[in-house]
């Protein structure tokens, strides 16, 4: 057997090891699915939530190990002990979206404005095609000890390099994170 024979049947295992995996009529593959499409709207909220990356990444592998190890005998019978630990990474998703919905609903604290001294702007190209093509201004600002980017719409590209300070509508969320609600700039 050659080399070449022998890595095809290597990535022929590997991708037998995708075969579809149920118990119960629940099938694992959709639980990765969901979580992997969960990426998008974490994605899209983390840009008005204060949170540090790092807090937020934490609760990924946490919550894959604990699943892991809650359902140690029945992986390891099943399934074997690194798949389960990968497809409990999308479990891991599935939970940090929820932690950051629960966060954002039925906030009850009402909107506290500060203001805060913009650190540093950078402008980066906002990928679209066409017309829709523009320089979309990165704000760095320190809340709560943590240096936090906010992403701002391009129209507000020639604002916000003329401001030296922004005044944040911030409302505390249900699980103590706050999030950036309004946004107005203070030109020097």
């Amino acid at each position: 057997m050659n080399k070449t024979q022998k890595q095809l049947f290597k990535l022929i295992g590997n991708l037998l090891s995708f075969k579809t995996r149920e118990k119960y009529g629940l099938k694992y593959q959709n639980i990765a699915i969901l979580g992997l499409v969960c990426i998008l709207p974490i994605f899209h909220r983390y840009n008005s939530l204060v949170v540090s990356v790092s807090e937020l990444i934490i609760v990924i592998p946490l919550v894959s190990f604990i699943v892991t190890f809650m359902f140690f005998k029945y992986y390891k019978k099943n399934f074997g002990f690194i798949w389960s630990l990968f497809h409990n990474l999308t479990i891991g998703l599935l939970v940090l979206f929820a932690l950051i919905t629960i966060n954002s609903a039925y906030q009850s604290d009402h909107i506290k404005f500060k203001s805060y001294k913009i650190e540093n702007v950078k402008l980066a190209d906002n990928h679209q095609k066409g017309s829709m093509r523009a320089l979309q201004p990165i704000i760095a600002i320190e809340i709560n000890s943590i240096i936090k980017h906010i992403k701002i719409h391009p129209q507000y590209t020639k604002v916000s390099l003329h401001s030296d300070s922004i005044k944040l509508g911030i409302i505390k969320g249900n699980l103590g994170y706050s999030e950036i609600k309004s946004f107005e700039f203070i030109k020097k």
